[in-house]
């Protein structure tokens, strides 16, 4: 009976060990009531103009619409290089 007891305390200090380990103290500031719409956590750190810009021209570059002083095409040009996927040798109205 002995034995078994303390294994038994083994288990339940064991067990509380594990469950007061997963008690993470930076979770304790985590907000319980919520409003719908609302964004409740740390503000985000303002970016600096230069960083705006480049993240605008990045935009850009990848959402085609490149002006030609950059070396790119407008999207919307249908006889850009590169806009048509065709074979060689297929004409344009499919027959």
């Amino acid at each position: 009976m002995s034995t078994s007891k303390t294994i038994l305390t083994i288990c339940v200090l064991a067990g509380a060990a594990v469950v007061l380990a997963a008690c993470d103290s930076s979770e304790q500031r985590v907000p319980l009531s919520y409003e719908k719409g609302v964004y409740l956590g740390k503000p985000d750190a303002p970016l600096s103009e230069e960083t705006l810009s480049a993240l605008r021209e990045r935009a850009a570059y990848q959402g085609g619409f490149v002006n030609a002083s950059s070396g790119g095409f407008m999207a919307a040009d249908e006889t850009a290089a590169g806009s048509d996927v065709r074979p060689p040798g297929v004409p344009r109205d499919g027959n």
